[in-house]
């Protein structure tokens, strides 16, 4: 390796140097170290600002898209929440089926269902009908409890509305009993179809499907 080129660099650079006032040498120095700071810099700079940049417009997107997913859930969370409702109650056009729901529980139960005072309204704001049955009772307090249980399980749309017993003695295990059950219903239509409100009937209609009906009464606000 020829050392001749590296010598006379070094002898040019010490005699420029020697030359040179200290204080221009040392801001040469500074100059040349800042310029090659600055182009080592830069590109890493021009990377990472368009790294940022890209963060922030998915950021930004990302925000949008949230927001309009929450506008709209909040626009239809009222219609949710009262589909929900409707979806809870019973078929206003199959009365029959609770009052037959009813009977095989009691019977289930060893309960005797005889005879039953029935009272029908209808709200025309929310739509919704209500069914009254009044059923005299008697049997064991276990029998009475397990048949209301079992009611309301089979039953989400029935609410007991009212309980009452009595004992003939102390010693008498039977309990003669009142309850009180309402059935909430709505009428259920076929998509696009128009809900029309059903016509009046009459005080007392005849009800042969269902034993134990002894009066049915009709109410509307």
């Amino acid at each position: 390796m020829n050392l001749m080129p590296i010598r006379r660099a070094g002898l040019h650079l010490a005699l420029l140097a020697s030359r040179t006032p200290p204080l221009a040498a040392v801001a040469t120095v500074l100059c040349i170290g800042a310029a090659v700071a600055w182009a080592w810099w830069m590109p890493h700079a021009r990377q990472a600002a368009t790294q940022a940049e890209a963060t922030l417009r998915r950021a930004v997107a990302d925000a949008r898209r949230n927001g309009a997913r929450q506008e709209q859930a909040l626009r239809n969370a009222p219609q949710t929440r009262l589909a929900d409702f409707y979806a809870v109650l019973g078929d206003a056009r199959r009365t029959e089926l609770p009052l037959e729901t009813l009977f095989a529980l009691a019977n289930a139960n060893g309960l005797q269902l005889d005879k039953g005072e029935y009272k029908r309204s209808y709200d025309s704001q929310s739509r919704v009908y209500s069914y009254q049955a009044l059923f005299p009772v008697k049997g064991s307090y276990v029998a009475i409890r397990r048949f209301c249980e079992a009611a309301l399980r089979a039953l989400p749309y029935a609410s007991l509305d009212e309980i009452a017993f009595r004992r003939e003695g102390v010693a008498n295990g039977q309990l003669e009993g009142r309850l009180r059950f309402t059935f909430h219903l709505a009428q259920t239509s076929e998509p696009n179809s128009v809900e029309t409100r059903p016509e009046r009937e009459s005080a007392t209609p005849a009800v042969d499907a269902t034993p134990g009906i002894v009066a049915m009464q009709e109410v509307r606000p």
